[in-house]
């Protein structure tokens, strides 16, 4: 009889071994899923400033995007944005995927400068003005305080020269006004007549006046101010009465203007492209030019060329003259027999083809065949169709 024991010992240990053997599994896979986890990717963008102040470079990590930078500062320039390097505008919510480089765009500043009025403490100055480089200053006109009289704007600080707001602007400026002060004892009055405005200037006695800036009419220029007697004053002589000055004006010859008249050739040559003609003269009727395959009918005036032009007719202002061709009717083929008997030449339809003429002969020599070119290399083909003007060539061989 076979009795069947259970040892509880035994079947501990072989729980715990178990149990021991599913740990290890466990931890085991742990570590291979954290060995097989990918390492984070990252790129580099980088700024590249054009000249302007350095912009940092990001690391940037794959997939995501970069962070827009604040904008660079360069003298003179106003930044337009970041480009690639395809010109295109960069947009940065765009993944960024690989390394990269933007490029700094620049658009040139407006360069300002200010324009400062000093009224020397009498009256209400003027608002300043910004005024753009190579541009000119708005005058503000004439200012007023009871007891003084304002002698106008001048250029330097002496109040000497009369600043002229017809001048290009080209740095910081201050302008000042310049006044006289009307209970004085000795001063006189200088009036200035300049055919249509006048402006009176009170000088102390003694003292010499200043022209004062006037801005010619077109077509004119100030040869200086002239007394009542028509004798032109001299600015140094010291003033000692009121004395009335007029503006002397001299017109400019008139230059002369040219038209010009363009030639449109439609493919003709010698190609015509501009004449200048005198405003109100006519201009010369150029040689006529030519077209393979095509007569010259005249110039016109209109591109569908239905009126032609009359040469003798004065220019008065820009035009376009059209060449008008007709296809030619008949070509001629003209025949160089090269020192045989003479071949008469054929007048053959357009689209047509020429006919062999008889075998022309030449002492001494055979006949070897007529050709497109005067060294013979290459032979006519007579059932071309005829679209110029053409001359053929015989070939001879030694007998």
């Amino acid at each position: 009889m076979i009795v069947a024991t259970y040892n509880k010992t035994e079947n501990k240990m072989k729980i715990r071994k178990f149990a021991a053997l599913i740990l290890v599994i466990c931890i085991g896979a742990i570590s291979i899923a954290a060995g097989c986890k990918s390492k984070t990717v990252s790129h580099t963008v980088t700024f590249d400033s054009g000249g302007g102040t350095a912009v940092a470079a990001q690391v940037v990590e794959s997939g995501k995007s970069a962070a827009e930078p604040a904008d660079p500062e360069k003298d003179n320039f106003t930044f337009a944005g970041w480009f690639t390097k395809d010109n295109e505008k960069y947009v940065f919510t765009t993944p960024v995927n690989s390394d990269l480089t933007l490029y700094a765009h620049w658009d040139a500043a407006k360069i300002t400068y200010k324009v400062t009025f000093d009224n020397d403490g009498h009256g209400k100055a003027p608002a300043a003005q910004t005024v753009e480089k190579d541009k000119k200053a708005a005058n503000p006109g004439e200012m007023s305080e009871m007891g003084w009289l304002f002698m106008g704007w001048f250029g330097d600080a002496e109040r000497k020269t009369v600043f002229d707001f017809g001048k290009p602007i080209t740095a910081d400026t201050v302008v000042y006004a310049k006044w006289v002060e009307l209970s004085a004892e000795t001063y006189c009055t200088v009036t200035f007549v300049d055919g249509v405005n006048s402006k009176e200037c009170v000088v102390t006695k003694g003292d010499t006046a200043t022209p004062p800036f006037i801005v010619a009419d077109e077509g004119f220029v100030l040869k200086g101010w002239q007394t009542e007697d028509g004798e032109l004053f001299d600015f140094d002589t010291p003033i000692t009465e009121d004395i009335t000055l007029t503006a002397k004006w001299e017109k400019l010859p008139e230059e002369e203007k040219f038209i010009a008249v363009t030639f449109d050739c439609d493919g003709g040559t010698p190609v015509i492209k501009i004449a200048e003609v005198k405003e109100g003269e006519s201009v010369i009727h150029p040689d006529d030019p030519t077209k393979t395959g095509f007569d010259f009918e005249g110039w016109y005036k209109d591109a569908a060329r239905n009126e032609a032009y009359d040469f003798s007719s004065p220019v008065t202002e820009n035009i376009t003259l059209y060449a008008k061709w007709t296809p030619k009717a008949n070509f001629t083929v003209t025949f160089d027999s090269k020192g045989g008997n003479e071949i008469p030449a054929q007048q053959i339809p357009n689209g047509g083809k020429a006919v062999v003429p008889e075998t022309p002969v030449k002492e001494g020599n055979t006949f070897g065949g007529w050709y497109k070119d005067e060294n013979c290399e290459e032979v006519y083909d007579f059932d071309t169709a005829l679209t110029s003007d053409i001359t053929l060539y015989a070939k001879w061989v030694a007998e």
